[in-house]
């Protein structure tokens, strides 16, 4: 088979989302000289994704050749999966920044999630020519990979992951998974060991209690 199963695995929806906010919404390059914005970062950090649209929509109002007030608006409304309107304010971003990666990177994840794979795939790979250390751009493109995608490229793709940040632990779980639909038990068993210490680490218990039952299947 050779590919990872996206759709029923959790872990992989659960990463997505991360990406989106902490790419979109992190400290780099984000506009701040609102009020508007500031409170819309706040009312989105604290899970209150309806006030931070109302925010920056205000924002924008005041000022609307700002991408990274467009690229938060994004974040807030997939939050909120209103995906149509995210992809949206994802593309005016682009528009007003055509070289802004993290933008691009929002809107594959918005299209992955509206099973747009071609638009996805093309938007991962124009973040990365961008800013090839962009990590969660690479595990997003892992993601999206179908029954007919190289294995090889996939396991580049999360190798790479790796390489960037040793500690991505959904990385090194869905390597094992795949190592362990190639029938490399020794490289599969290891990556899975990898994956339940970081979650035990980070206190994802979910997440280890699916890394556990996915380790137990492969010793």
């Amino acid at each position: 088979m050779g590919f990872l199963p996206k759709k029923n695995l959790n872990l992989g929806i659960f990463m997505l989302f991360l990406a989106i906010l902490t790419l979109g919404v992190g400290e780099r390059g984000l506009a701040q000289e609102t009020d508007y914005t500031a409170a819309g970062l706040a009312k989105l950090k604290n899970g209150n994704a309806r006030g931070a649209v109302a925010d920056f929509s205000l924002a924008l109002q005041q000022k609307n050749t700002d991408p990274t007030t467009f690229l938060n608006l994004c974040v807030a409304r997939t939050v909120l999966k209103e995906f149509a309107a995210a992809e949206e304010n994802c593309t005016q971003a682009l528009q007003l920044q055509p070289r802004y990666a993290e933008a691009y990177l929002n809107r594959g994840i918005i299209r992955s999630e509206q099973k747009n794979t071609e638009g996805a795939v093309a938007d991962f790979n124009q973040a990365i020519a961008l800013n090839p250390k962009l990590t969660a751009a690479y595990y997003n493109r892992a993601l999206e990979s179908t029954p007919q995608t190289n294995p090889q490229i996939i396991l580049q793709d999360l190798g790479t992951v790796i390489t960037l940040d040793p500690n991505f632990a959904a990385a090194y779980y869905l390597r094992g998974s795949l190592l362990a639909r190639l029938g490399d038990r020794k490289g599969a068993t290891g990556d899975l060991r990898r994956a339940t210490q970081l979650f035990k680490q980070q206190g994802n218990t979910q997440a280890l209690q699916q890394a556990q039952q996915r380790l137990n299947t492969v010793q």
